[in-house]
């Protein structure tokens, strides 16, 4: 099965959208957000939240036309929102939900929300998960192996790059006009004992993929083509994202 975010980011470079708005999800969190890929997102995504801090990103990015994007929640502890900020946007009809827990991220409690309160959601698109602290970064990594299943998928986004969870077994990624050439194949957390891929510049064959050992990085895929990855453990599948030529497209 293609995943919906292959199905995305093809229907992005056609300029015709062809996957369900229902089904797509997007949660901004507190990074430099760019408005064009922002802009594109939001008018793609049927439901839209704000981690905490997520909610002032967006008002960076957008400025003016900063009451044209009115996400449906916003959720956290709330330590980066100033109060009225949080007033302003309740009247315009979105939801505040406090969730002090410390325990837990706040990219996790939107995660859970979404996933409970938007049946129809099949990918949810975390926009502003890489860059900034290394360790905040880790913990979105985290969020991906988590949260990711067979029936929703979750996808990191920033800095021009997307980062997905690849099960074990075997994945197809069709490679998009926005995506490549550089890409990468990282085992986080554990030895992947057997790795084979095809559509890779540099493919492996029944190899064994560790920290300490071989990680493929530096690679390069081809757009048009498919990749397709067999792996004995779950694994990091990255590729480079390039939103800047949708304007000229």
């Amino acid at each position: 099965m293609v995943p919906v975010s292959s199905q995305l980011f093809t229907s992005i470079s056609s300029g015709q959208s062809s996957v369900d708005p229902q089904s797509i999800g997007l949660i901004l969190l507190n990074q430099p957000l760019q408005q064009e890929i922002l802009s594109t997102l939001w008018d793609l995504a049927g439901v839209r939240y704000c981690a905490d801090g997520g909610l002032t990103r967006l008002i960076d990015a957008t400025g003016k036309n900063a009451e044209k994007y009115i996400p449906d929640v916003v959720i956290g502890d709330f330590d980066s929102i100033p109060p009225a900020t949080l007033e302003r946007y309740t009247t315009l009809g979105t939801k505040v939900i406090r969730a002090p827990d410390q325990d837990i991220h706040d990219l996790e409690k939107a995660i859970k929300h979404m996933s409970l309160k938007a049946k129809s959601i099949k990918c949810i698109l975390i926009l502003g998960a890489l860059g900034g602290r290394f360790d905040q970064e880790f913990a979105n990594l985290n969020s991906l192996y988590k949260f990711s299943t067979q029936d929703q998928e979750l996808v990191l986004l920033g800095l021009g790059n997307a980062v997905r969870f690849v099960p074990c077994g075997k994945s197809t990624f069709p490679v998009s006009k926005l995506e490549g050439p550089n890409c990468g194949l990282l085992p986080i957390g554990h030895e992947v004992k057997s790795v084979t891929t095809n559509g890779l510049k540099w493919d492996m064959t029944n190899q064994i993929s560790k920290m300490g050992g071989l990680v493929s990085t530096s690679n390069a895929c081809q757009p048009g083509r498919d990749v397709v990855i067999e792996c004995s453990s779950p694994m990091i599948w990255t590729v480079e994202l390039r939103f800047t030529n949708l304007a000229a497209q």
